[in-house]
């Protein structure tokens, strides 16, 4: 008898073009590319500057996506195109907050044609994970901190 991988299923599913509030800086914004992405409708920073936020989170670009949440551990996966850094020095972080807590990083950087690479090509995205408390069941606020230029967003899961 083979053995059968159990796979979960998002609670829910939320394309990146649907944020609900946004946070721009002077002299770029936060657009949406139409036919690019799972959802065909994947959002980044533009223009793309030479400039990382990894360092000053809380002066990041940033969405929020409102989702239901249980009460407990809720897990949420990031998807991103698999793009590469653009710059020397830098990554592909962004950042994760849900209902004001403190942002958690994450740099979804894979080295060109190294096995991480390949398997997000091969899949159409990269992918960050991270696990959140939540006090109390309920409609919650996600927030995504665009830190580096050249991250683009696909999909949000919450599991």
């Amino acid at each position: 008898m083979a053995d059968k991988k159990l796979v979960l299923e998002p609670k829910s599913i939320i394309p990146a073009n649907q944020y609900i509030n946004k946070k721009e800086n002077t002299g770029t914004h936060i657009e949406t590319i139409n036919g690019l992405g799972i959802t065909a409708k994947a959002v980044t920073v533009m223009p793309i500057v030479e400039k990382s936020y990894t360092d000053h989170i809380k002066d990041a670009p940033y969405l929020d996506y409102k989702v239901n949440l249980t009460q407990g551990t809720n897990s949420i996966t990031v998807k991103c195109l698999p793009t590469f850094r653009l710059y020397q020095g830098f990554g592909l972080h962004y950042a994760i907050s849900v209902n004001g807590d403190e942002p958690q990083v994450v740099n979804i950087d894979a080295p060109e044609d190294s096995k991480a690479w390949s398997a997000n090509v091969l899949r159409g995205y990269s992918m960050g994970q991270t696990t959140h408390q939540v006090s109390k069941a309920g409609e919650g606020i996600i927030r995504i901190y665009l830190l580096d230029p050249s991250l683009v967003l696909s999909q949000l899961e919450v599991f």
